[in-house]
């Protein structure tokens, strides 16, 4: 029908007993659905990368161990390291101590189970060596080949955690003005 198609092609002389040349041998195959497949596969993949490494979520993939074995480039936005400086670190190196429990026990509640999905709050130090809160949601797919990881979504939740703050503080001193008053 006269619609373009990519052929592999494999070719071979054939010679008689003397090494005369004497004829070719050529097998070739239609490699258009393979070479579209692959293509497609790129494309996915291209999209695949810019959705996690534009993210606004610093993601991260974990060993069963804890060690990382791949921080997004946005994690270095949000806690100022580049994702090689974490590579091979564990994720618990980075947490507050007082959080550290935790984190540990939410990590081997995630641990237990194909799939499941918990959500943590904890502190995260900082390239700069200051604290930041984050928001944790850890999924395990170790399971899957395609992953064999504990897939990570970390969110500074910095700003919101001090704004709670200052607002219980806020109601502690009104309880105490209206203590006193009474």
């Amino acid at each position: 029908d006269g619609t373009p198609v990519n052929i592999f092609a494999s070719t071979s002389l054939v010679k008689d007993v003397a090494g005369n040349v004497i004829g070719l041998v050529s097998v070739n195959r239609d490699i258009t659905a393979a070479r579209h497949a692959e293509e497609m596969l790129q494309a996915s993949e291209k999209r695949f990368r810019a959705m996690i490494e534009k993210s606004a979520d610093a993601i991260a993939l974990v060993d069963i161990q804890g060690a990382v074995v791949y921080a997004s480039s946005s994690t270095e936005r949000i806690l100022g390291y580049a994702p090689e400086e974490l590579l091979g670190h564990l994720l618990f190196e980075f947490i507050h101590p007082d959080d550290l429990t935790r984190v540990v026990t939410v990590f081997a509640g995630i641990l237990e189970e194909p799939g499941r999905s918990l959500t943590v709050e904890y502190r995260l130090r900082h390239k700069d060596g200051s604290w930041r809160w984050m928001e944790g949601t850890g999924t395990n797919l170790l399971h899957e080949p395609a992953v064999q990881a504990i897939v990570g979504n970390h969110r500074d939740i910095t700003e919101r955690h001090l704004v709670e703050e200052e607002r219980k503080q806020l109601e502690r001193r009104k309880d105490d003005f209206i203590t006193m008053a009474s």
